[in-house]
């Protein structure tokens, strides 16, 4: 049979079946905010990437792209800077604990090698501290009034024996003030003038001491009370004998001293706290040059989005969109 137009078999259609194009659905998992960011930070983007479209007047398709693309640019630049104020933050905090916490073995053989008064390092300034008042090195950071409570006792002893070398009637004197002479009298008769405890006691009571009154006289676990200062002041002055004088002198002097020194060295604490601290949390150059290469990178994302964008701003409002300005060096030009 002849086939022909009329009597000829129906033709197979196929029928394609059209996916949905993926950025037009969900913009909480497609289109602004994509795999490109974490979903805890994703309501805060989703708000961003919206301000960035509608300030920059983003209209269709590529320039809604254009304009996410700059807000993701700008997101992850504020996420740099984020992470380097918590890294910081994080370096200032063990910076901090390190110098809460001293070595012990560095603090039993400071005795061996002396820091000198005026270091000029943080910890070296905390050790002459440490040895100039007897106190731990944590203390002088965690109360700034620390040091200036020293140089107060200090300057108190120190007018204690200008009062003594004046003959100055010490009972006049605030408890305060006497009792520093007391101990450091106990101290030099027993270890400068190498005076038996039992004499001592018998010479500061004024009577026979009992057995555990030389004991704590000999453990300097005696206080000397008002009464007992003269009698001690005697028997210091005999031991000593024609250098009495030139000796509390030296321990004036010296009272007076240390707490200049004490003053000195605090007054530096601040600024060597802030000196050190800057360099401890300074980015090591490999980590530097990282952050710089990938915000720099960041930076271009981001501008050329921008160029683009107004590019396709212009075009779209029938607006002249001159080509980008390239030069090209050459040292041939020069010539």
């Amino acid at each position: 049979m002849k086939i022909t137009k009329q009597n000829a078999p129906p033709a197979e259609v196929t029928v394609l079946s059209i996916e949905r194009d993926p950025r037009g659905g969900n913009p909480q998992t497609h289109g602004i905010l994509s795999a490109h960011v974490p979903a805890s930070e994703r309501e805060a983007y989703t708000a961003h990437a919206l301000a960035v479209r509608q300030s920059s007047g983003a209209q269709g398709y590529l320039q809604e792209r254009l304009a996410d693309r700059a807000a993701l640019a700008f997101w992850r630049l504020d996420r740099v800077a984020r992470w380097e104020a918590v890294s910081l933050e994080a370096q200032q905090r063990r910076f901090q604990d390190d110098l809460q916490s001293p070595d012990a073995l560095h603090d039993a053989l400071s005795h061996l090698n002396p820091a000198p008064l005026y270091a000029l390092n943080l910890r070296g300034s905390l050790r002459a501290l440490s040895e100039l008042t007897g106190e731990v090195q944590h203390a002088f950071l965690s109360d700034p009034a620390c040091a200036e409570s020293y140089a107060q006792d200090s300057d108190r002893e120190a007018l204690g024996w200008a009062a003594l070398l004046d003959g100055a009637d010490l009972s006049a004197l605030p408890a305060e003030v006497r009792e520093p002479l007391g101990i450091d009298l106990l101290s030099a008769l027993i270890e400068t003038w190498d005076i038996d405890p039992a004499r001592v006691a018998r010479a500061m009571l004024g009577r026979k001491p009992t057995r555990d009154e030389v004991q704590d006289v000999a453990d300097w676990n005696w206080r000397v009370e008002p009464d007992e200062l003269p009698r001690l002041i005697t028997e210091a002055a005999r031991a000593a004998g024609a250098d009495w004088r030139s000796w509390l002198l030296r321990k004036r002097y010296g009272a007076s001293g240390t707490a200049g020194k004490v003053r000195a060295i605090a007054a530096r604490l601040p600024m060597l706290l802030e000196q050190e601290q800057t360099q401890a949390t300074e980015p090591d150059s490999r980590r530097l040059e990282k952050i710089t290469r990938y915000e720099a990178h960041l930076e271009r994302v981001l501008y050329r989005a921008l160029h683009e964008l107004e590019v396709a701003r212009r075009e779209r409002q029938g607006q002249d969109t001159p080509a980008p300005l390239r030069v090209v060096l050459d040292e041939r030009a020069e010539r």
